[in-house]
């Protein structure tokens, strides 16, 4: 089985790819970059209540254009 990564891995992965920074991505996307930072770096002890943080994942994997599934 092949590893594929964390969440947090593969969401900056595809930032990177767009050539857009953490500030251009929490702009465009509406994600505070606070959340942004905490999610991209699997640090998830500062992130909200889990209701707010999947709206907020799926939010940015639609901008990324990946699934949200």
């Amino acid at each position: 089985m092949e590893d594929r990564g964390s969440v947090g891995r593969i969401l900056r992965q595809r930032r990177d790819e767009r050539g857009l920074s953490l500030e251009e991505a929490s702009a465009q996307s509406r994600v505070p970059l606070r959340l942004l930072q905490a999610i991209e770096s699997d640090d998830y002890r500062l992130l909200p209540d889990p209701l707010y943080l999947i709206r907020f994942l799926r939010d940015y994997a639609r901008f990324l254009g990946l699934d949200p599934a």
